[in-house]
């Protein structure tokens, strides 16, 4: 099984790789998942990356099968440490993702991004994307760069062109559920034990929004999943299901960042990506690009709303927005053609 090992941290990421194109102008996406549903669930998007000179490398994540466990230290900073700990416990994650990017551009030897007599050629280059609450990862690379060594951050700003965040949660940049809305995974009145499979059926559904542009909570669908549309999971026999999911990192690791004081720091880490002029000159050849399926969960577009809001407000990076038409969460998984040919789009157009 391939790994690349973090030297500042010592730990070992498993990634799956859908293989270096011909073409040697390829570009290669580090494509991290979200909570439970592990790097397997991005393997339907391989057979067209090849056609589109795009290399897929998918990592799992701390705590996945095959990547380095969380230490006893690291889950105590996470689980019960102070603001102190739980600032070193972020910083920490974001200089190993940093360390993970090095490690491919040195072991593969991806190439730089080419550029033309107008810029950015679109080819070539580093683009990362976080999808659900994977989504933090490259949120915290952005914002805790002031602790990634200065030689792994300068073959970065060579090599990292875009940042993709696709479907963000509202965990991801600190947000809590809007009023009156019920979140499964703490919903009192679901027996703890079947929480996570309901989870699982209901972030994968598809949902009827009355209006997308407005930002009033009150048109989005949080709860009632389209009848006609059957939901992804529901697809999937067990056995299949089983192959793509790890349910163990929820309970151990994840849930840690729920709690209130990891919360505050993960919106203020969020926040300073989309408002701060200190990220916006220290990532000045990344584009950061935000897409949402038009039909995933409520708490999706609640989440993009905020992020469109701290955009206005602030004089930071610029954030571009984009959607996937009749798409829900699982837009990579049901339709990857789709998906791979607005990601494609997002990188050609450069910010």
């Amino acid at each position: 099984m391939p790994h690349i090992q973090v030297s500042s941290s010592g730990s070992r990421f498993f990634y799956l790789d859908s293989g270096k194109p011909e073409n040697e102008d390829y570009t290669t996406i580090v494509m991290v998942h979200g909570t439970t549903f592990h790097s397997g669930t991005f393997k339907r998007l391989f057979p067209f990356a090849p056609g589109k000179k795009l290399r897929l490398i998918c990592p799992n994540r701390r705590d996945y099968q095959g990547t380095t466990l969380y230490s006893d230290k690291e889950l105590a900073q996470l689980q019960q440490g102070n603001e102190e700990e739980l600032r070193d416990f972020f910083r920490n994650r974001g200089r190993e993702w940093a360390g993970f990017l090095d490690g491919l551009i040195n072991e593969l030897q991806i190439p730089k991004p080419l550029e033309t007599s107008s810029g950015n050629s679109g080819h070539g280059g580093l683009v990362l994307l976080g999808w659900s609450l994977g989504a933090l990862e490259p949120l915290l690379l952005l914002g805790q760069f002031e602790g990634i060594p200065q030689d792994v951050k300068k073959r970065l700003d060579s090599y990292l062109k875009a940042v993709i965040l696709f479907d963000p949660s509202p965990w991801t940049i600190g947000l809590d559920v809007p009023q009156g809305v019920s979140f499964i995974l703490d919903d009192e009145s679901i027996p703890v034990a079947e929480r996570p499979a309901r989870f699982s059926k209901w972030v994968s559904s598809y949902f009827n929004h009355k209006d997308l542009g407005g930002r009033d909570p009150a048109t989005l669908e949080f709860t009632i999943q389209d009848p006609g549309r059957r939901n992804t999971v529901g697809t999937l026999s067990p056995e299949e299901l089983a192959e793509l999911t790890d349910r163990t990192p929820l309970g151990r690791s994840e849930r840690g960042a729920l709690r209130p004081e990891a919360k505050n720091l993960i919106r203020s880490n969020a926040e300073r990506v989309v408002t701060s002029m200190q990220v916006k000159d220290a990532w000045a050849n990344v584009d950061i690009w935000y897409i949402t399926g038009t039909r995933s969960s409520g708490l999706a577009w609640y989440a993009t709303w905020q992020v469109k809001k701290w955009k206005e407000e602030g004089d930071g990076v610029k954030v571009n927005f984009a959607v996937i038409e009749d798409a829900n969460h699982f837009a990579f998984f049901d339709e990857p053609e789709k998906f791979m040919n607005v990601v494609e789009g997002c990188i050609m157009k450069g910010g």
